[in-house]
């Protein structure tokens, strides 16, 4: 950019424009911070293969080693040092020179010496240096030297920078004024004593930095108010990746546009996505993952096969970096925009849009990893398809459904299978070279825009002879540099704040400067020493090279700058709460110098805290302000209002309804919690209870003459009438994704012990083996072996993800199965008869039930219609038959159980179904038998007699009458809300509620409460 021929540079692309002759004939190129970083693992890898580490050997391999060599071994550059410096950063130094030698690379360092070397060609012109900062060593040397070839030069500098340049005429151009500005321009960290002044600083806290950002929007709104235009005020911050976040939510919050000088983090679509990929394979080819890379819109346009797009395995060009050589390229266009289609359609070939449709397949086909599961999974699922389609009874819908069904699994077949190959042959471990080409065929075949991912992994390519490395070490090295893309800020912020660190304030002047973070570590933050080139070794060698005295004056020098660069106004604050943490945070001692600055005297910690909470009035447990017209935004001015309506003690009415008629769903949301906890009668808001015509038609399919029911549903109605509702009339239940087993669960462990259980009886009734005293050691090898094979299979559909933790769970599965088989030997009077005998199931595959089952449905008590499966009939010397349910859990049935309070059916249901199933035979009842460890091998037995019968009626009759009368409160029993699959829907505290609030109405609950109270 020129203006009346003057031009505008920085001192390193200064420095690039001189060194540019003998880049090109030296066939050059400045190396990038990703290359440089590249440069170095190599550099760390190939030290420790080659013992050169000497004192650094404990950390080879370290994922540190190669950023702190990088950073000491290039300010050693910088100063030109080499006598004095351990034998381990000199081989460092002389390995990097090597590598930059032979790749034809060129660090800072090289650039500012080919500089120096070329100052001779530069035009003799007058030099103007704003705020230009110059390190010791190369760059000052640079600076010295541009000075000294300039005929004439004016030099600014916010503070001492300019005193190593003696060829200038120094003049002292301190602040003017008594006011808190001046004051605290002119006198922060002078030495000398300071008069007493009746001004403030500026100074204010909140509880973290979320809401000190909020604070700080609120002010910058004032200031707008007050004429400063947005674009004249800036937020200076000393830790940005602290603050980027917050203040860019609150700036959104607040309708002021923030202009970031770093630019902008935003996840990177095709960098997730190649890394879900990764996952994936690490995985084991894990469905999350790969639903996880469809979610990201990465897909890409397949082949005409529907397969992905043929790798491209050609090298890389990368684009014109911003310190190239050449002029910058024009920006890249925007992707185009894809044609609208219609979703509702099948994807067809070579159109992939329906990635959606895709994941529904896979949790479907319960797909959870391995190739084999994946193929064998969706096979699986086309035949389940094929199958539905070729039913004589389906109607066209259901056709159109199944075969826009199929469709979409070709495509995903297609797609995902070859992909999937590609991920198998990921190489295991190999140098970076290998695993380099190897993602770039998968970048160019799974990516639909791969060009950012290909520039990075070209960036990489010193690392090459760096291996092998295993998987797990590349998604480390690509996890932080492919997650997210840093957007460049517009070219002109006008109307914008500006965000940004306090060096690049550098040569700006703003009528107001915010500076967030003088808390203690966070502004100053801690200074460190040099892991690998301590200060006694440092001062030792040259007195150049930086040191903690250094680091201290740079912290100093920041908070200089900071305040610097304001015009009219510097507003300074801390968060005075760690939110991360949990802990309180205090000011800074930066900010008890800047209180003496301004005041002329220092204040103690305690009473700057309190100035500081006094500024701001924020309320760590109220997110808004005391007054409604310096909220930011609607939530914070809602809550303001309300707060005024709470601590106001005339008449409030009135003053809060705009809020419900500006909200509908908060209006909802209040009357609903009114009628559920402020009113006395049941209400739509206390479950199913108030139906209506429509409600009461809706019922009708449920009816017990109409539908059938489980044993496991009508239990439920004695537990929380509306979750039998929720469950057994709306059929609603969990969303659930299959995925690898952490451990043998209840469910999985009663599903195994089920299994086990049917096929080891199935077997022994087979080969004429009855289970006692005699035959049991025989039948426990027997059990071995079913276990072993039932457990193969459950592994194989699940996929165990800690395999020692699946292995002894299995091993605790059949000790206790042992000792249920020995349990069953020492009751001889009762003998196996039918095993799963299962009834009104008729789609169930024969091979999973007893030859004696019914797929007829059985009417009991009330005219219950009911289907289930009973795990076992037993048949006693005497020909008498009683019911068996098997259970995994904890033993929650007690002795002389009938009904068990509703809850406890089971036993006596069964024993009315086998008086159906077999009418000519004695019932002698049912029982529970806890198989496990966990239960205690328990038996509870209930015998099938008059008073049972009756029992059992009075919750036919109960169950029958909810249903007729549409009535289903959310009444649940004691701690029937803890483990409830329903808690999200009327929330955890339903018990007591209804308790307090429903006294009242006790007598609708008498026979449902009556029920609980029954053994």
């Amino acid at each position: 950019m020129s203006i009346f021929g003057w031009r505008r540079t920085t001192l390193y692309r200064c420095a690039l424009e001189l060194a540019r002759p003998v880049l090109l004939e030296r066939e050059l190129t400045p190396v990038s911070s990703l290359s440089l970083e590249a440069l170095w693992a190599r550099v760390a890898y190939e030290l420790g293969e080659e013992k050169l580490l000497h004192r650094l050997e404990p950390l080879e391999g370290r994922p540190g080693l190669a950023r702190a060599l990088s950073r000491t071994v290039g300010e050693l550059r910088m100063v030109n040092v080499e006598a004095g410096v351990e034998p381990a950063l000199l081989e460092a130094r002389r390995a990097f020179e090597t590598l930059l030698d032979e790749k034809k690379l060129i660090d800072r360092a090289g650039v500012y010496a080919l500089a120096l070397e070329r100052l001779s060609s530069l035009p003799r012109a007058p030099l103007l240096m704003l705020d230009v900062p110059a390190a010791p060593g190369l760059e000052l040397k640079f600076v010295s030297a541009l000075v000294s070839a300039a005929p004439s030069v004016l030099v600014t500098s916010p503070s001492e920078e300019a005193q190593n340049l003696p060829t200038l005429a120094r003049e002292e151009l301190d602040a003017e004024g008594e006011d808190a500005l001046s004051r605290l321009q002119r006198n922060l960290f002078t030495p000398q004593h300071i008069e007493d002044a009746e001004v403030t600083l500026p100074f204010f806290s909140a509880p973290g930095e979320a809401r000190e950002c909020v604070e700080i929007a609120r002010r910058v709104l004032d200031r707008a108010r007050a004429g400063v235009p947005f674009d004249d005020m800036a937020v200076l911050l000393r830790s940005p990746g602290t603050y980027r976040a917050p203040l860019e939510d609150a700036f959104r919050r607040a309708g002021i546009e923030a202009w970031f000088s770093a630019g902008q983090p935003r996840p990177d679509p095709a960098g997730r996505a190649l890394l879900a990929l990764l996952a994936c394979a690490a995985e084991g080819l894990s469905a999350r993952r790969f639903s996880e890379y469809l979610s990201l819109s990465q897909v890409p346009t397949p082949d005409p096969e529907g397969a992905p797009p043929a790798a491209n395995t050609e090298s890389f060009v990368a684009p014109d970096s911003s310190d190239s050589l050449l002029p910058p390229a024009p920006p890249v266009a925007p992707p185009p925009e894809e044609d609208a289609v219609d979703v509702d359609a099948p994807a067809p070939l070579g159109q992939l849009r329906a990635p959606w449709r895709w994941e529904d397949l896979i949790i479907e086909a319960a797909v959870i990893g391995g190739t084999d599961r994946w193929k064998r999974r969706l096979t699986g699922l086309r035949a389940a398809a094929m199958k539905a389609l070729q039913n004589p009874t389906a109607t066209e819908a259901q056709r159109g459904r199944e075969q826009r069904r199929l469709a979409e699994l070709t495509s995903l077949e297609q797609f995902a299978l070859p992909l999937l190959d590609e991920l198998t042959a990921l190489p295991t471990r190999a140098p970076w070279r290998e695993w380099r080409e190897a993602l770039q065929r998968l970048a160019t075949r799974a990516l639909k825009y791969p060009t950012r991912v290909l520039a990075v992994l070209n960036e990489l390519a010193p690392m090459d002879p760096v291996g092998p490395l295993e998987l797990s070490e590349v998604r480390a090295v690509l996890a932080r540099r492919l997650s997210e893309i840093t957007e460049p800020p517009v070219r002109r912020r006008h109307g914008q704040i500006f965000i940004g660190p306090v060096e690049a304030a550098r040569g700006l002047s703003f009528d107001t400067v915010f500076i967030p973070g003088l808390a203690e570590r966070v502004f100053p933050q801690k200074i460190r020493e040099d892991p690998l080139f301590s200060d006694r070794l440092r001062e030792a060698v040259n007195d150049e090279l930086e040191v903690a005295r250094h680091r201290v004056a740079s912290e100093r020098h920041a908070l200089q700058l900071a305040v610097g660069a304001a015009r009219a106004k510097a507003v300074l604050s801390y968060p005075r709460v760690d939110a991360e943490h949990a802990r309180p945070r205090v000011p800074s001692f930066y900010a008890l110098e800047a209180a003496r600055a301004v005041q002329g005297r220092l204040p103690g910690f305690e009473a700057l805290q309190r100035q500081a909470e006094s500024s701001s009035r924020v309320r760590l447990a109220w997110p808004a302000p005391e007054v409604a017209a310096q909220a930011i935004d609607d939530t914070e001015f809602d809550l303001a209002v309300l707060d005024g309506i709470l601590h106001a003690r005339g008449s409030v009415k009135g003053r809060g309804r705009y809020l419900v008629m500006t909200n509908p769903h908060l209006a909802r949301a209040l009357r609903a919690r009114y009628s559920r906890w402020q009113t006395s009668a049941w209400t739509v808001n206390d479950g199913f209870v108030k139906p209506g015509a429509a409600g009461r038609a809706a019922l009708e399919p449920h009816q017990p003459a109409a539908r059938l029911f489980s044993p496991t549903s009508l239990e439920q109605f004695a537990a929380c009438p509306y979750k039998f509702y929720l469950s057994t009339i709306a059929r609603l239940y969990p969303f659930e994704v299959p995925g690898e087993l952490e451990e043998l669960g209840p469910l999985e462990k009663g599903s195994m012990a089920h299994d086990v259980q049917f096929q080891l009886l199935n077997a022994l009734r087979a080969d004429g083996i009855e289970v006692n005293a005699q035959t049991l050691t025989q039948v426990q090898l027997r059990l071995h072996e079913v276990v072993k094979a039932v457990a193969a299979k459950v592994y194989d559909e699940f996929k165990p993800a800690i395999e020692r933790v699946w292995v002894d769970g299995v091993h605790t599965l059949e000790a206790d199965l042992r000792e249920w088989l020995k349990r069953v030997a020492e009751e001889p009077e009762w003998k196996p008869a039918y095993f799963e005998l299962s009834f009104g199931l008729p789609g169930r595959d024969v091979d999973v039930q007893d030859p004696r089952s019914s797929a007829e449905p059985v009417t009991i008590t009330e005219g219950l219609r009911v289907r289930g499966s009973i795990d076992l009939v037993e048949q006693g010397r005497l020909g008498a038959l009683r019911a068996c349910d098997y259970k995994t859990g904890r033993a929650r049935a007690e002795e002389g159980n009938v009904i068990g309070g509703g809850r406890h059916l089971q036993p006596l249901l069964y024993a009315l179904v086998l008086e159906k199933l077999f009418p000519d035979a004695t019932i002698a009842g049912g029982r529970l038998f806890y198989t496990t460890q966990v239960g205690g091998y328990r038996s509870v037995m209930t015998r099938l007699d008059g008073p049972s019968r009756e029992a059992f009626g009075r919750v036919a009759r109960v169950i029958r009458g909810a249903l007729e009368t549409g009535f289903f409160p959310a009444a649940p029993d004691e701690d029937e809300c803890r483990y409830c699959d329903f808690k999200a829907v009327c929330g955890p505290d339903e018990a007591r509620r209804i308790r307090r609030t429903r006294k009242g109405l006790r007598a609708e609950l008498k026979e449902l409460n009556a029920l609980r109270d029954e053994p």
